[in-house]
């Protein structure tokens, strides 16, 4: 099961378009996938992780709790498709665009 940081933040975002979009459909089988992760936690931790990724890297805030989440956390990748935090991740990365057209 994949694991997942910073879950108010992927709900909300995940879900704005298609509630717009008055997608009842979509906004089930998000909330049915996002019902079967494992969030993890966000602690004091993290966030000194996330303060020094954003001196390092200069990431956005959002960017750096997901990452030093992960990081923290001991996930084994970090799934993105952002160019910055994939060189933020360093050997935790995994580019998804890139991964989708090989």
């Amino acid at each position: 099961m994949p694991f997942y940081a910073y879950p108010l933040w992927f709900v909300s975002k995940s879900l704005v378009k298609p509630s717009i979009d008055g997608n009842q459909v979509l906004i089930e089988e998000y909330e049915i996938f996002l019902a079967d992760q494992r969030w993890l936690a966000i602690d004091d931790n993290v966030f000194s992780s996330a303060l020094n990724l954003r001196i390092k890297h200069k990431i956005k805030t959002p960017d750096a709790l997901h990452l030093a989440t992960a990081i923290e956390n001991g996930c084994t990748e970090f799934w993105t498709n952002d160019n910055r935090l994939n060189e933020a991740a360093k050997h935790l990365a995994v580019n998804i665009s890139q991964t989708i057209s090989h």
